[in-house]
């Protein structure tokens, strides 16, 4: 349809201020979800031209309104779906964070309930939807497999992907969230290695890992010990397994 004709019929604004308010969208517009206000505007304005397509339109139209119960039913089915067009939209743009696919995963959900209401209905336009019909379940149980409920907005706080659900992932929280006890375990068996009781093993973002001996027990540091810093009243030294433990932390905390 042309501007002056949708302007002037009134379709989707009226004439008073433009605003939706008593347009004919506004009044025939029942829909429960955001695809489905989308879709129902475009028809106005894009009408069928085809008898045969107006008539199985009539038909679809006239078989929901036979079935009062089935309708309701599906109305609210409806409500607890989100807006998938903009979901897909995000996704295909690479955009989206973890919320979303929570989001698409409660909308995919109660496809296959809908899928069976209308599968009883002989019009031509539904029978087409519900032979085409895909629940995309696969999607569903991917996403629940993947991703928390209640999921990090942001992807760099972490807090998106369940635990189990990736094993390397498992491996690097593990050493992300067990640092204090590996530490602890470390000091305590160098201690009894070296015999100096006042060993410790501290941590600083300039040095990293470190463990730090006294002046009176320079004499008994091992050979393989690595010194990382002298300081007036102590050394600092690090080791192959110390080493090795702090780029793993390191390596998790940033992946």
């Amino acid at each position: 349809l042309d501007a002056a004709t949708i302007k002037n019929l009134e379709l989707v604004k009226n004439l008073r201020d433009g605003g939706r308010k008593d347009s004919l969208l506004d009044i025939i517009d029942f829909t429960v979800t955001s695809m489905g206000c989308r879709l129902i505007r475009n028809w106005l304005l894009q009408p069928l031209l085809r008898c045969v397509d107006i008539e199985n339109r009539l038909d679809a139209v006239s078989e929901f309104l036979s079935h009062t119960i089935e309708r309701k039913e599906l109305r609210e089915g409806m409500k607890e779906i989100f807006d998938l067009e903009r979901l897909k939209g995000k996704i295909s743009l690479a955009v989206a964070h973890a919320r979303d696919l929570v989001s698409l995963k409660k909308s995919l959900l109660p496809l296959p309930q809908i899928q069976n209401m209308i599968k009883p209905f002989s019009s031509t336009v539904i029978k087409k939807i519900h032979k085409f019909w895909d629940n995309a379940q696969d999607l569903v149980e991917l996403v629940d497999r993947a991703i928390l409920e209640e999921p990090a907005f942001l992807l760099t706080e972490g807090r998106i992907i369940k635990d189990g659900f990736n094993s390397e992932l498992d491996e690097l929280r593990k050493l992300s969230r067990s640092g204090k006890s590996f530490i602890t375990s470390l000091e305590k068996k160098e201690r009894e290695k070296t015999g100096i009781s006042s060993l410790k093993i501290r941590f600083n973002k300039v040095f990293g890992y470190y463990i730090e001996v006294t002046k009176p027990n320079f004499s008994l540091v091992p050979a393989d010990y690595i010194r990382k810093q002298t300081l007036v009243n102590s050394e600092r030294y690090s080791t192959p397994e110390l080493k090795e433990y702090e780029e793993k932390v390191l390596s998790a905390e940033e992946r």
